[in-house]
């Protein structure tokens, strides 16, 4: 049985008030020319359908386009999952009437117990959902069982729950943090606090393959446990990751053989750092002048109005920082002290030039700041 698993599609996503609505049109007709070329028996799709849990319209539309076209033209059965960022009931409207078209959406613990079911030559495989849920439900849901007490001990017990037939193939689809992986990005934020959220990989040790939702980027916890990591790249930490979706195959005897499918975008997301006049030299023969784009400025003293004009060349520009500006935990003003109070306004504001340019104020600086201070101090005196 072939499959294609992917996730973290976080229709609808704003960058700042950036809309990605066009990119992710991109990206999701990439992702179907893929399934039309490859075929698969199925596709998993493991959480984070949407951006949010009340979805605008045109996110909806754009994901029933693309759901539409894998099960009614292509023909091709759909698994998915909600994630941390949907909302389970809007998720689920329609489902029971879409199954018929091979549209399933495992929104409930208790559908665990019901896999879908697909058979090949080897015979029938079962694909089982965990929709995304705080630990309490587990609780909950097993009668509060007392060992239960995060995300690892809900898991085992949910597992403990569920027979596998002798020598069957079982895949399953969850939104969850693995122990030892890589978070990136906000979106990724622990789903509970203190530790609490992390999974063990063999947690998951009696399925042939676990297809794994929440981390934006491709990585596997183990062999048979892996991240598939969001098709696009949606935040600036993301810049040097290679986007992908993952084909699969699962033999008669269970063994699971995938390859990696690069996601190439319409837009690149990059950060370009250096002196404002550099890099509007540079922006002259810029040949991706439509990227994403965040500009740290490296420039010691100010640049008039950097933003407008970075702009006239980059026309995405997202974000815009200036280098001299990063605080770090050795900085010098960490509150104010009784001793600083004690200060003159000029002293006060050379700690704070030191604060943020990392440097000692010069001489000239200083008399120039305190040159327009005592004008200010004389004419409001007046």
């Amino acid at each position: 049985m072939k499959f294609i698993h992917t996730s973290d599609l976080h229709i609808g996503r704003l960058l700042n008030t950036t809309s990605f609505l066009d990119d992710q049109k991109y990206i999701l007709d990439l992702i179907l020319s893929i399934i039309h070329t490859k075929q698969p028996d199925v596709v998993l799709i493991s959480g984070d359908i949407y951006d949010r849990s009340v979805p605008s319209a045109q996110a909806v539309v754009l994901f029933n386009d693309f759901i539409t076209e894998i099960i009614i033209k292509e023909k091709i059965k759909v698994v998915i999952i909600p994630g941390n960022h949907d909302s389970n009931d809007r998720l689920s409207f329609g489902s029971e009437i879409l199954k018929s078209n091979g549209l399933h959406i495992f929104t409930k613990l208790e559908e665990i117990y019901n896999p879908v079911q697909i058979e090949d030559q080897y015979g029938i495989v079962n694909i089982y959902g965990i929709p995304f849920f705080q630990p309490v439900f587990i609780k909950s849901f097993l009668d509060d069982d007392p060992e239960i007490k995060n995300y690892n001990s809900a898991y085992k017990k949910l597992f403990d729950t569920i027979i596998l037939p002798e020598n069957s193939r079982n895949i399953v689809l969850t939104h969850a943090f693995i122990s030892g992986c890589t978070m990136i990005d906000d979106d990724e934020m622990p789903l509970s606090i203190g530790g609490q959220e992390d999974v063990d990989s063999e947690v998951f040790a009696q399925f042939n393959y676990t297809a794994l939702g929440h981390l934006h980027k491709h990585q596997k916890p183990s062999e048979k446990v892996v991240y598939s990591g969001s098709p696009l790249k949606y935040s600036f930490n993301e810049v040097n990751h290679k986007k992908c979706l993952i084909a699969g195959e699962i033999d008669g005897a269970g063994r699971v053989t995938i390859e990696s499918c690069e996601l190439a975008p319409q837009k690149e997301m990059r950060v370009i750092e250096g002196a404002f006049s550099e890099i509007l030299k540079n922006a002259e023969n810029d040949s991706q002048k439509d990227d994403y784009i965040k500009v740290k400025l490296t420039d010691e003293g100010s640049v008039f109005d950097p933003a407008n004009r970075l702009r006239t060349y980059y026309p995405n520009l997202i974000a815009l920082e200036f280098s001299r500006f990063n605080i770090t935990t050795n900085n010098v003003l960490k509150g104010i002290t009784k001793e600083m109070k004690q200060l003159g306004t000029v002293e006060k504001f050379c700690m704070f030039y030191l604060d943020v340019i990392g440097k000692e104020i010069s001489e000239e600086y200083k008399t120039a700041f305190s040159g327009v201070y005592n004008e200010f101090i004389g004419s409001e005196n007046k």
